[in-house]
């Protein structure tokens, strides 16, 4: 006779399994060190404390009687060889809890530092247990533990050294290049005043980064940097501190307060601008300046000033501003600009986007916009 493999309990249809299945091997993707996940060998996790590693583990419903619940408890065994060659081995026991529940092992506090610690869990419902999670084509999960924090970053930049002297300055793009003594570092977190943190990552481990600044007032500033190493430890925090100048004197600048019936617009710096007869001078100056007039555009075809020569190299870096009060605000217009050749060099002004206008620079093909124009701002 052979071996009966289900039984009818109640109604006709319902059948249960009359042996047990065993748990289901706990997966690799299922675990994790900490936060991350299962790894090993080159790839494995680094820790700045005893982790509590865990597992989700499953046992088959096939064999559940109806109405019952389906509990498993998670063994976990971690292993490591210890200085003196001995193998030292720890080993926990969950609380049974229902299948597909993540569950937990904080590894106790003797686990060493600076050694490679292996880990493995399965399943057990009562009856049977699982394979190993690193068996067959499983793996075994693996970390260091490291106690020691980073050494302090070194700050360096020769174009705004921490020397208490002002250099050159506002608009002036500045370089400074972030390295620390340690091998293990895997990213810096840094900030200027007023400005939000950056995270950065060495091309290698334990690697320096490079940091482009763009200083835009003239003051004194400082770089604030720390380490942080792949466990997460971080080091104290490191300041290098300069001082911005006023910058380069402007290349061109029309203030444009030239007197009425003018027909060019005098230069502080750079060539004179020749005005089209849609300019007209002598309007009154922005409040709140020191100017006491101003040029009034028209907005037709001959509302221009040009000093007929390019006067940025629209190939490195520049800065341009312009001071306007729209009269209306329901078409594009052009404040600042230059051609090159047959197209723009660059162009700062109002543009209508989606029925809206928004400000707008445009340069090298690329744009920016934000802000809502008003009229008479």
């Amino acid at each position: 006779m052979g071996l009966v493999v289900a039984g009818v309990l109640g109604a006709p249809g319902a059948a249960f399994a009359a042996e047990n299945l065993p748990p289901r091997q706990p997966l690799v993707q299922d675990l994790l060190t900490g936060t991350r996940p299962c790894t090993s060998g080159a790839d494995k996790a680094y820790v700045a404390a005893p982790p509590t590693v865990s597992a989700v583990l499953y046992d088959p419903e096939e064999d559940d009687r109806p109405g019952e619940a389906n509990f498993v408890k998670g063994e976990f065994e971690a292993w490591w060889t210890g200085p003196d060659g001995v193998e030292q081995r720890r080993s926990y026991t969950t609380s049974p809890l229902p299948s597909g529940v993540r569950q937990q092992w904080r590894m106790p506090g003797d686990v060493p530092a600076d050694t490679t610690v292996s880990w493995h869990v399965r399943a057990d419902d009562g009856t049977a247990t699982s394979a190993w999670s690193s068996q067959g084509t499983g793996s075994a999960c693996e970390f260091v533990q490291d106690t020691e924090n980073p050494a302090v970053p070194v700050i360096t930049s020769t174009d705004y050294p921490d020397d208490g002297n002002q250099h050159d300055g506002v608009g002036v793009w500045g370089t400074f290049t972030v390295d620390s003594p340690s091998s293990d570092v895997a990213s810096y977190v840094y900030s200027f005043i007023g400005q939000p943190q950056v995270t950065a990552r060495p091309d290698v481990l334990g690697g320096p980064i490079t940091i482009r600044h763009l200083p835009l007032k003239a003051a004194s500033d400082y770089l604030s940097v720390r380490a942080v190493d792949r466990s997460g430890r971080s080091s104290t925090t490191v300041n290098h501190y300069f001082r911005v100048s006023s910058g380069r004197v402007p290349v061109a600048h029309w203030t444009l307060a030239d007197p009425r019936g003018s027909t060019t617009a005098t230069a502080e710096n750079g060539p004179e601008a020749r005005a089209g007869s849609g300019v007209a001078f002598g309007s009154p100056g922005p409040w709140g300046t020191a100017l006491a007039s101003a040029a009034e555009l028209d907005g037709g075809r001959h509302a221009f000033l040009t000093p007929d020569v390019p006067v940025v190299d629209a190939r490195g870096t520049f800065a341009v501003g312009a001071w306007v009060r729209p009269d209306r605000t329901g078409r594009t217009m052009t404040a600042a600009g230059q051609d090159t050749g047959r197209t723009s060099g660059f162009k700062l002004g109002l543009r209508v986007e989606d029925d809206r206008p928004v400000w707008s620079f445009t340069v090298a093909g690329a744009e920016v916009t934000g802000g809502a124009p008003a009229r008479g701002e």
